[in-house]
């Protein structure tokens, strides 16, 4: 060991003072023996956070694989309902679809008897700011019947009359 005071080597290493210098050897003891547990201590401190670090990944990728495996199931689980759903939804596609066509010949064949109840057929001119259901409520009293009016007329669009349009109306 070498004096840290007057750089005197050849000391023993449990020395407490220089025989050179008199100086105190044993802060110097102290501080050795301080540095040496530090270090035990400083890589205690990161096999600690290593272990930490480690842990918790683990812990993060557990709970990511849990919750996707609890969703696939949760899906899974859904696909049935899903599927009677959409078949519940066709088959409603399909009645809807029968009632509008049942609809559609059932106001032919009122409008036909209407035709045939009618005593006079008359030409009306639209005027600005009338509408199908309009005309319709003042010539059958139920605006409702525009749809009477448009058929008679081959209107494909009841919502689109022009001022000036030139119609024959049954009543």
């Amino acid at each position: 060991m070498e004096c840290p005071v007057c750089n005197a080597s050849g000391l023993p290493e449990d020395a407490k003072s220089c025989p050179s210098c008199g100086a105190d050897l044993e802060a110097l003891q102290l501080t050795k023996m301080i540095k040496k547990s530090g270090k035990g201590r400083l890589i205690f401190g990161y096999l600690a956070s290593a272990l930490f670090l480690i842990i918790l990944v683990t812990w993060i990728l557990n709970c990511i694989l849990h919750w996707k495996s609890e969703t696939k199931e949760e899906l899974s689980g859904n696909d049935a309902e899903i599927t009677a759903l959409t078949q519940q939804v066709n088959q409603e596609k399909k009645l809807n679809t029968q009632l509008q066509s049942k609809i559609k010949d059932l106001n032919a064949v009122l409008n036909k008897k209407e035709q045939a109840k009618a005593k006079k057929k008359q030409q009306w001119t639209v005027k600005e700011g009338e509408s199908l259901f309009t005309i319709a409520r003042k010539v059958y009293g139920n605006g409702f019947k525009y749809g009477i009016i448009a058929e008679d007329n081959n209107i494909s669009d009841p919502n689109r009359v022009q001022t000036g349009q030139k119609l024959i109306i049954y009543y």
